[in-house]
């Protein structure tokens, strides 16, 4: 952290308005933005950014400045606006705090009288913060794209298909369906879907796995390649998703930063409102993973009359960047007729131990989740709660040696990277004694002291994930490969969306990380046969009921749930809430 000197040259020099605002005895210290620095709750950006717009203020006010640092670490977390309504008066808590709140809001009135006053925030986005008539309070690049955003999907809605085009629909669908009996479980919503997606300009399917979104898409792939008098001849059809391995789900898939065709500095696209793609049916999967900027950049290049099917689960995790656009949408209740839930999973017919935890999580029945982990032991499910006597190190050797068995005897990178899909080690943290980071040393030392695989040398094959944009390789923040070694050496190996597999010397690579272990938030997209999932003690304010049910139906076959029963039940009442307007926006349509 940068000290805070108010007498050195650079503060001195560029705030004179505001240096008298910055004494610690101008004002209480609980909205002091100093205060908030000191105490690690604020970033250096944070701070100085708030500084510096107070700077440009003719009448800079200190709870302006508050209200700035605290909008701009809200944006760093992936917040879109602050609810300045239903903060107020509250304890100033981020998820990345590890200590309990010495801050709080301003009171509502005192708050609100404050940014009426400011020359820094009005109704638009001529100023730097804009305050919504709901109390919202954004900076205004991010209400200006979620008025973006908003205003892409209305003319998406004013798009009508002809009456004889929805006629001409209605048998290819009923003839796709002819073989299956409506009575069957899941068939009829599926059927839904299918209508939807070829029938409305816009439309949603939302699920967990196992429930058919993907074969549903592939089903609407499929009818309007074989029915050209109906769709039109040369459909152009485009299938994306954030990550490129879930972008390899369909055949030709693309990333959605390829799609978009982003340089290779990443600062710029081919594909804009000014020059939009040229496609008609657009498949956009894993919708909840996909952040407010991005998704209105991609939907901003795809044509008005084009077709879009979003795909995804809102019950997940939100994206790592802003917002939770997905859920935001699918709350919307003018889109309530476009939207087709599906809820019975055919992988395990409905019936199996993890597809009745994840329900239980999905819908907060703590009763049901804890009976079911503290109840008959499951071949599906095993809970181990953790003690933190116990020793951790023996808990997880066997099944990571287990788990990373198969991976570490396979020889062909190909196979290794089939292998990937197999285990996996998930964590809701990067630091502590059961990060990513710790358990990332803890696997590759576990492994390398295994029995009968004849490590000799000092290198270790590694799983391995992009954590930057490398549009130079075509490699894509949360792409997972191997690093294997070769008669040249060792070398990394990615299979991309087309299925095709590229080899890479590591070090010309952006950046990547270890990937035995990965956070929950990485992991969405994938799915795995056996997941080990750590929760450690201590985190039960960190841990929410999005962050299980993803981490929950990452597994396709097995979980390992290690953590504290405590924790488990804190985490299935917490909630993550990231409030928008979104969906009020759109239901003024």
């Amino acid at each position: 952290m940068v000290p805070i000197d108010h007498e050195n040259s650079y503060i001195r020099t560029l705030y004179p308005k505001i240096r008298s605002q910055l004494r610690m005895d101008s004002m209480e210290q609980r909205h002091h933005i100093d205060s908030l620095y000191e105490k690690n709750i604020i970033s250096s950006l944070d701070y100085y950014f708030s500084l510096h717009l107070l700077g440009l203020s003719r009448n800079p006010d200190p709870l302006v400045g508050f209200s700035l640092a605290l909008l701009s670490k809200a944006n760093s977390l992936g917040h879109i606006c602050l609810d300045t309504d239903s903060l107020s008066g509250q304890p100033v808590r981020f998820s990345d705090m590890e200590t309990d709140p010495e801050f709080f809001y301003p009171a509502r009135g005192e708050w609100q009288e404050a940014l009426a006053r400011s020359d820094l925030v009005s109704g638009s986005i001529q100023s730097p913060m804009v305050l919504d008539p709901d109390g919202r309070l954004y900076l205004a690049r991010m209400f200006d794209v979620q008025t973006r955003l908003v205003q892409n999907l209305k003319e998406r809605l004013l798009q009508t298909p002809a009456e004889d085009q929805f006629h001409g629909v209605m048998p290819v669908v009923e003839d796709a369906f002819g073989t299956f009996s409506l009575d069957a479980p899941g068939i009829a919503a599926q059927k839904q879907a299918v209508l939807n997606g070829l029938t409305r300009p816009f439309s949603i399917i939302t699920g967990g796995p196992g429930t058919g979104k993907t074969s549903i898409a592939r089903t609407i792939i499929t009818l309007i390649k074989q029915h050209p008098d109906t769709f039109g001849p040369d459909a152009h059809i485009l299938c994306v998703a954030p990550t490129g391995k879930a972008a390899s789900r369909f055949e030709d898939g693309s990333t959605i930063h390829r799609a978009l065709g982003m340089n290779r500095a990443g600062s710029g696209v081919k594909y804009h409102r000014k020059n939009p793609l040229f496609v008609d049916t657009v498949i956009i999967d894993e919708a909840s993973m996909i952040d407010l900027v991005l998704m209105t950049r991609f939907l901003e290049a795809i044509p008005t009359d084009s077709r879009i099917i979003m795909i995804g689960d809102p019950h997940q995790l939100s994206s790592v960047e802003s917002g939770a656009v997905f859920k935001d949408i699918c709350q919307s209740r003018i889109l309530k007729d476009h939207i087709t839930p599906l809820e019975y999973n055919f992988r395990s017919t409905d019936d199996s131990d993890i597809d009745r935890i994840s329900k239980a999580i999905r819908s907060g029945d703590t009763e049901t989740l804890l009976e079911h982990l503290t109840g008959q032991p499951s071949d599906q499910v095993e809970f181990i709660d953790l003690d933190p006597e116990s020793n951790s190190h023996e808990i997880l050797k066997d099944r990571i040696l287990h788990g990373y068995g198969c991976f570490f005897k396979e020889e062909d990178p190909e196979r290794c990277l089939d292998a990937l899909d197999r285990f996996k080690v998930l964590s809701p943290f990067r630091h502590g004694l059961f990060g990513t980071t710790a358990v990332n040393t803890l696997c590759k030392n576990i492994l390398r002291s295994g029995p009968n695989f004849d490590i000799q040398d000092r290198f270790v094959k590694r799983a391995v994930m992009i954590n930057k944009n490398d549009y130079q390789h075509n490699l894509f923040n949360g792409d997972t490969g191997v690093v294997c070694p070769t008669d040249d050496g060792p070398k990394a190996f990615f299979r991309h969306a087309d299925d095709q597999v590229s080899r890479f010397d590591p070090n010309t690579l952006g950046g990547w990380e270890d990937a035995f272990a990965v956070t929950i938030h990485k992991s969405q997209g994938s799915e795995y046969d056996h997941v080990l999932m750590i929760l450690p003690s201590g985190s039960a304010p960190f841990i929410t009921r999005q962050l299980l049910y993803t981490g929950f139906t990452r597994a396709r076959r097995k979980i390992t749930l290690v953590a504290p029963l405590a924790v488990i039940a804190q985490a299935i009442t917490t909630t993550t809430q990231r409030p928008s307007n979104i969906s009020g926006l759109l239901d003024q349509y």
